[in-house]
């Protein structure tokens, strides 16, 4: 495996420790490398909106995903890849109530829960903060009783990228394995999101480490993007350490480089292939060998870490926080990379990745006051309905707010439902063929999916 530089934005003598994280010493600068689309470079900004079906995966790459620019697709990805953009064949990702009950409904899920209608979801998933249910429970509370305290969001990590219940709706080809606009970029993990809001429910404002292609199938969503290059004025509650050329953002005490890969796992990668070369006079294993053991897997979870893209905390939107006018987020939802890494914060804490901004905040005039900086960044308003996709590449700064359809939808209920598809970040943006320096996540992707195999 041919790996590139394991080189720290930062070095260790940089770095020192408050509240448990790792801080960048005063006067180290953040390494802001952000070489992609900005809104700052834009006297009106605005996201394109095309036709999927008249877009190549060539095309795409080309002035979308090279750029790091965002785009709202007019159409859903058929349920079966294919080489060209439409078939005969296909059909659109529809998802029912039955098809859920009939593929998976025994199947448990982790669910988030509210404690009263006025609380936020996305707290610590404690035990009066997180169920276990079956499906059909889960769509039983949710469709049959209005219940908006329940929201279906991320499940634990899985050796199978395809989350439950997205693998058994592959299996009878209802979605498809790939978004064929992704081209090349390697799956990370598919995941189904459902809830009930009438009143809309805020995500926050935070990032994701991923690429993502995200498929509305019921509701609508509103959507305020930033780009990445504006990280450093977002009073994010981590540390960044880097803002790399293709908007992946790397935080002090777990740096990573552009494609996610953490700098720790090619460092102990490093020390395997120098006891190899010295263990291949007597073994013969030359540079071949892939280590199985705990630690290198340890390392590729790390590696995979996984993003709430919408709800590692939701909070009522502007009508339900007036209340609290100083509402600056104060909740969050231990992230799931690894219970290994030290570096994430721990359960009281906030994930690195948010932004103590609220921009649903009441009063608009406090909130510029208390983060001046916040004010200089342009940013743009977005509203995706059902049966559009939004490509946000990595990094870009995002605050989504749900709400359930207003119509009543037989197949399905009151609630709004999407399925997204996360593709680690691409680092060679100037090859659709390989879109990776090195053959990192390829290898990953074939060990992964060879474990979860063995499991089936």
């Amino acid at each position: 495996m041919a790996i590139t530089s394991t080189k720290r934005c930062s070095e260790e003598d940089d770095l020192e420790k408050e509240d448990g994280r790792k801080r960048l010493k005063a006067g180290t600068k953040i390494c802001n490398e952000y070489d992609g689309y900005s809104l700052q470079g834009q006297a009106s900004p605005k996201i394109d909106t095309v036709q999927m079906s008249s877009m190549s995966a060539t095309t795409f790459f080309d002035q979308y995903i090279r750029q790091r620019k965002p785009c709202i697709l007019d159409g859903l990805p058929p349920t079966t890849t294919t080489s060209s953009s439409s078939s005969s064949n296909d059909k659109e990702i529809a998802i029912t109530r039955e098809l859920l009950e009939s593929v998976a409904g025994s199947r448990p899920i982790q669910v988030e829960k509210r404690v009263g209608p006025n609380d936020n979801f996305g707290q610590n998933r404690t035990a009066t903060r997180q169920v276990a249910m079956p499906i059909r429970d889960f769509l039983k509370a949710l469709l049959d009783s209005d219940n908006e305290l329940l929201y279906w969001s991320t499940q634990e990590d899985t050796d199978d990228p395809y989350n439950v219940p997205c693998r058994q709706l592959l299996e009878q080809h209802k979605i498809p394995p790939q978004i064929n606009l992704a081209g090349n970029l390697v799956l990370s993990s598919c995941n189904l999101w459902m809830g009930r809001s009438g009143q809309g429910a805020s995500s926050g404002l935070h990032h994701d480490y991923h690429d993502n292609f995200y498929c509305l199938l019921h509701g609508r969503k509103r959507f305020r993007l930033l780009s990445p290059d504006g990280a450093p004025h977002l009073h994010v509650y981590g540390q960044i350490e880097c803002i790399h050329p293709n908007g992946r953002i790397s935080y002090a005490g777990n740096e990573t480089r552009a494609d996610g890969v953490p700098l720790s796992s090619l460092e102990e990668k490093d020390d395997d292939d120098d006891d190899d070369e010295e263990e291949e006079v007597v073994l013969g294993q030359g540079f071949d060998y892939i280590s199985d053991d705990e630690e290198d897997q340890e390392a590729f979870e790390k590696s995979n870490q996984k993003d709430d893209f919408e709800e590692m905390f939701a909070q009522d939107d502007e009508k339900n926080v007036d209340d609290d006018d100083d509402n600056d987020n104060d909740t969050s939802l231990k992230n799931s990379s690894s219970k290994n890494d030290n570096s994430q914060p721990e359960d009281d804490s906030h994930p690195d990745s948010f932004s103590r901004i609220n921009p649903c905040q009441a009063d608009q005039d406090a909130l510029h006051k208390e983060f001046p900086s916040y004010g200089s960044r342009r940013q743009v308003l977005i509203e995706l309905q059902a049966g559009q996709m939004l490509y946000l590449p990595a990094g870009w700064f995002h605050e989504v707010t749900s709400y359930s359809s207003n119509k009543n939808n037989a197949a399905l209920g009151e609630c709004h439902m999407a399925l997204n598809y996360w593709y680690h970040p691409p680092d060679d943006l100037e090859n659709f063929d390989n879109p990776y320096k090195d053959d990192f996540w390829k290898k990953e992707e074939q060990h992964r999916l060879k474990l979860s195999a063995k499991k089936m």
